[in-house]
C-alpha cells in the first residue's frame, strides 16, 4: 500500500484541489457550464509537461502520451477554479459569452501566441521553468494592452492563485512529506517560502494571472465602465450571456 501511494503521489495531491472545486462548483452553481468549459479549455496546457519533466519537476507518475494522467487532472481542475475566481472578482457585474465557434477561433489565437512565444525563447536557450515564465508574463501583458480593463481581474486572481496554491501544497508537503523530492533541487534557485520554491510560488502567481486573462479573452469578458456604471462593449457579433452560463 505504503509503495502505491509514493507512486502515486502526485495523482493524490490533486484531492485537495478537487475537493475545493467540488465545494467552488457548488457555491456557483448557475455559473456551471462555464465553469466546466473553463475547465476544458485549459486542460490541453498539460502538455507543458513534456519540457519541464524531468529536469525541473520529476513526479511519479501514471504515463500516458508523454505526460502523467495528474497533468490533465491539475490542468483541468485550475483552469475551472481560476475562472471561478474571476466569477468571485465580477460578483453580480459578470457577463460573458460561451459561444463555441467564437471561443475556439480566441483560443486558437492564444494557442498562436503561446507557441511561438514558447519555441522563440527555447531556441535563444530559455529553457525549463523560465520559459512558461516569461510566455505567461508576455501573454498577460498583451491582453492587458489590448484590453486594460482586465487590470483588476489579473492582480486579484494572480494574488488569490498564489495563496490558494501555496495553502494547498503546504497542506501537501505535510500530508506527504516526500513530495519535495520530486523538484529537482540542483535546477532550483534555492530560496524557499514556508519550505516552498520559489519558482512555484512565482508559477502560482503567473499562472493565476496568465489564464484569468486568456479565459476572460475567450469568453469575451465584459467589464463595468467607471463612468457611467454600463459595461464595456469589446468589438463581437455575437449575444453576450450572463448568469446561468
Amino acid at each position: 500500500m505504503n509503495e502505491f501511494l509514493h507512486s502515486h503521489l502526485y495523482l493524490f495531491s490533486q484531492l485537495l484541489s478537487l475537493s475545493l472545486y467540488i465545494v467552488g462548483l457548488a457555491i456557483l452553481f448557475s455559473y456551471r457550464k462555464s465553469i466546466l468549459f473553463a475547465s476544458i479549455v485549459t486542460t490541453p496546457q498539460a502538455f507543458y509537461a513534456l519540457f519541464l519533466v524531468p529536469d525541473y519537476w520529476n513526479p511519479p507518475r501514471i504515463m500516458i502520451l508523454g505526460v502523467g494522467l495528474e497533468d490533465f487532472l491539475f490542468s483541468f481542475l485550475s483552469g475551472g477554479l481560476i475562472w471561478m475566481a474571476v466569477i468571485f472578482v465580477m460578483k453580480k457585474n459578470i457577463k460573458f459569452q460561451i459561444s463555441l465557434i467564437p471561443v475556439l477561433i480566441r483560443f486558437f489565437y492564444v494557442c498562436l501566441f503561446g507557441l511561438i512565444f514558447f519555441v522563440i525563447l527555447y531556441l535563444a536557450g530559455v529553457k525549463g521553468i523560465w520559459n512558461p515564465f516569461i510566455t505567461m508574463l508576455a501573454w498577460s501583458i498583451f491582453i492587458l494592452l489590448y484590453r486594460p480593463g482586465y487590470q483588476r481581474i489579473f492582480f486579484t486572481v494572480s494574488v488569490l492563485s498564489l495563496l490558494i496554491y501555496g495553502f494547498l501544497l503546504k497542506i501537501v508537503f505535510l500530508l506527504w512529506p516526500s513530495v519535495p523530492m520530486m523538484w529537482v533541487s540542483e535546477n532550483l534557485s534555492g530560496w524557499f517560502l514556508m519550505d516552498i520554491p520559489l519558482e512555484e510560488l512565482i508559477f502560482a502567481f503567473l499562472y493565476g494571472g496568465s489564464y484569468s486573462m486568456a479565459l476572460s479573452f475567450f469568453f469575451n469578458l465584459q467589464v463595468p465602465s467607471k463612468k457611467n456604471g454600463f459595461l464595456t462593449k469589446y468589438k463581437t457579433g455575437f449575444p453576450v450571456l450572463k448568469k446561468g452560463c
